[in-house]
C-alpha cells in the first residue's frame, strides 16, 4: 500500500479532477438527501445512469417521503418500477421503508452498522448511503470501485469471488480521506463509469495514470481478473393473449416469490426447446399484422392450436387460438434467457383461478408489468 504521503496527493489530484468533471447534473447530487441516496443507488444496480434520472424524478414526486413509501400498496410501487427489472429491489424498498418507520421513528439509519441491516441494503449500498448522506469514513465498493481499483493495484484476486471482497474493502478504506468520503466514493465510481471502463479504458483522459500500476506496466487489459461466468439457462414459454367476448383479456399474477414476482402477464406455459423450435418454424410473418390488429372470429380457427397451454387446467379450457404464433420474444436476465411465442385467443368468460383476472386496457394500464409483458403487447399490437 501507498505510504501517507502519497495517499494525501492521490486524494488531492483525485477530488481536485473530480470537482471539474463529476457529474453534477444527476438530481439526487443536486440535492442530496439520505432517502433520495437510498432510491438512487438502489435504481441504479445493474441499471444505467441515463434510464435511472426519469425513474427516479417519477418516484420521488410518487413517493416523496419514507413513510409515503411505506404506506403506498405494493402493486403501486412496482408499478413505478415497471420496466427497470429487478423487481425484488421495489419490493425491498417498501419492506425496508416499513422498517424505518416502526423502528427508527420514520428516519434513515446513519451509520452504516445499522443500514445493512435494513432489506435489500447490502455493503455497497450501505456504504453509499452512509459516506454519501451523513459522512461515515466507509467504502461504497461497486464494480466500477473494484475495477479501479485492481488496476491502480493490479491486484490479481478473482473480483467475483467473495473471498476477494475484504481485500478491496481494505485498500480503498485506506484511500478514503478523512473529510468528505462520500464525495470520494462518488469520484471513484465517475472514474470507472466515465474512463476506467470495462473495455477500451480512456487511459491517456485519466487523471490518477501516473498512479496507476496497469497503465505504467501495459497490463489495464487484464484486470480486473474475472474468473468465473454463470452459464445462462434458455427457458422456452408458450404465451397466450386470451380474450373474452366483452374484449377483455386474461391476465395472470406470478407468484409471491421468484423472478418476477408478483407481476401480471398473459399466461405462460413451459414447453421443451424442441417442441418450441418447431412450433417456431410455423410463426407468419406475412399474417401477423392481420392478426395483431383484431381478435375477430374471422381471424381464428375452431380448434384449439395449439393446445399445449390446456394443461394447466384440470378441465379442457374452449379457445379458439390462431394456428400459429404472431410473434417471438426473447428476453435475457441475468442469468436466464426466456424465449416466447405468442398465440392469440378467443374464449368464453370462464370462472377465474386465484391470480386471474379479466382485464381490460385501462386496467391492464394500471398493473405493475414486466418488461417482457410490454414485449408482448407490442406484438399485440402490430407493427407500429
Amino acid at each position: 500500500m501507498w505510504k501517507t504521503s502519497k495517499i494525501q496527493r492521490f486524494q488531492k489530484e483525485f477530488l481536485s479532477w473530480f470537482k471539474v468533471n463529476g457529474r453534477k447534473h444527476l438530481p439526487w447530487r443536486i440535492r442530496r438527501t439520505p432517502y433520495g441516496t437510498w432510491i438512487s443507488e438502489i435504481m441504479l444496480q445493474q441499471t444505467r445512469v441515463e434510464t435511472v434520472i426519469d425513474y427516479f424524478n417519477r418516484f420521488m414526486t410518487r413517493f416523496p417521503t419514507i413513510e409515503d413509501l411505506a404506506r403506498a400498496p405494493e402493486e403501486a410501487v412496482l408499478k413505478s418500477w415497471e420496466g427497470l427489472g429487478y423487481y425484488s429491489r421495489a419490493r425491498n424498498l417498501k419492506a425496508a421503508a416499513e422498517t424505518i418507520m416502526s423502528d427508527y421513528q420514520g428516519e434513515m439509519p446513519q451509520r452504516y452498522s445499522e443500514l445493512i441491516k435494513l432489506k435489500g441494503i447490502g455493503p455497497y449500498t450501505a456504504g453509499a448511503i452512509a459516506s454519501m448522506a451523513f459522512g461515515e469514513r466507509v467504502p461504497a465498493i461497486d464494480g466500477n470501485a473494484m475495477r479501479v481499483a485492481s488496476r491502480l493495484f493490479e491486484i490479481e484476486q478473482d473480483i467475483g469471488d467473495s473471498k476477494s471482497f475484504k481485500l478491496f474493502w481494505q485498500i480503498i478504506a485506506a484511500l478514503l480521506p478523512a473529510e468528505n468520503p462520500g464525495v470520494f466514493n462518488e469520484a471513484l465510481m465517475d472514474l470507472g463509469s466515465a474512463i476506467c471502463t470495462p473495455q477500451n479504458p480512456a487511459c491517456p483522459e485519466c487523471p490518477v495514470q501516473t498512479e496507476c500500476a496497469a497503465f505504467k506496466h501495459g497490463t489495464t487489459g487484464q484486470f480486473p481478473v474475472k474468473k468465473r461466468k454463470t452459464k445462462v439457462r434458455n427457458i422456452y414459454y408458450l404465451a397466450y393473449a386470451l380474450q373474452d367476448p366483452a374484449g377483455e383479456l386474461l391476465l395472470e399474477r406470478r407468484p409471491d416469490q421468484g423472478l418476477l414476482a408478483k407481476m401480471w402477464q398473459f399466461p405462460l406455459v413451459e414447453i421443451e426447446k424442441k417442441e418450441y423450435l418447431k412450433l417456431r418454424e410455423t410463426i407468419d410473418e406475412g399474417q401477423r399484422a392481420h392478426f395483431a390488429a383484431s381478435l375477430a372470429e374471422s381471424a381464428l380457427v375452431s380448434e384449439a392450436a395449439p393446445d399445449l397451454w390446456l394443461e394447466k387446467e384440470e378441465e379442457p379450457f374452449a379457445a379458439q387460438c390462431t394456428p400459429f404464433p404472431i410473434g417471438e420474444v426473447i428476453h435475457l436476465f441475468s442469468h436466464r434467457r426466456w424465449h416466447i411465442l405468442l398465440y392469440l385467443g378467443k374464449t368464453e368468460k370462464l370462472p377465474l383461478k386465484e391470480g386471474e383476472i379479466w382485464s381490460d386496457e385501462e386496467r391492464k394500464r394500471r398493473l405493475p408489468l414486466s418488461k417482457v409483458q410490454q414485449k408482448l403487447d407490442q406484438l399485440l399490437a402490430g407493427p407500429a
